[in-house]
């Protein structure tokens, strides 16, 4: 899974500034919000801009009878009962109707979560305060 890369426009000697973080979809909507929420109480004068981006692999589409290039539509679609889908177990955890198919054949590995810095801002502290608190929240979170 792909979290996202962090830049920064900061006032180094404080923790204040706006930073932006991109983020698939699915990790914008179901994991950031309450980990942003918290991150606010600890640190105040951080504004963060969060982009959310489409991430997708192209398939054959005469195997699917529902296409979508949208990781929420597909996930919405699985929960309104049109089919089976891979989602993130972040998403099916907070849907107690969502069964798990196939637990004993299908095993997919977790996919990891990056989060990248740019090199000419790795030393900020701002950029520093925000990583610390994303690369603590998020293995917890997904």
């Amino acid at each position: 899974m792909w979290a996202g890369i962090v830049r920064g426009d900061c006032a180094q000697a404080h923790n204040t500034g706006t930073v932006r973080i991109s983020a698939s979809t699915p990790v914008a909507v179901h994991i950031f919000p309450l980990i942003l929420a918290r991150m606010r109480q600890v640190l105040p004068d951080i504004q963060v801009e969060l982009v959310a981006r489409k991430i997708g692999y192209a398939a054959s589409k005469d195997l699917f009878a529902l296409r979508t290039d949208d990781l929420i539509v597909q996930w919405e679609a699985v929960r309104a009962g049109l089919g089976i889908g891979f989602v993130a177990n972040y998403l099916a955890r907070s849907d107690a109707d969502i069964v798990q198919a196939l637990p004993d054949v299908l095993r997919i590995a977790p996919l990891p979560m990056w989060l990248v810095v740019h090199r000419e801002i790795r030393t900020s502290r701002l950029i520093r305060a925000v990583v610390d608190v994303l690369a603590g929240a998020l293995p917890g979170a997904i």
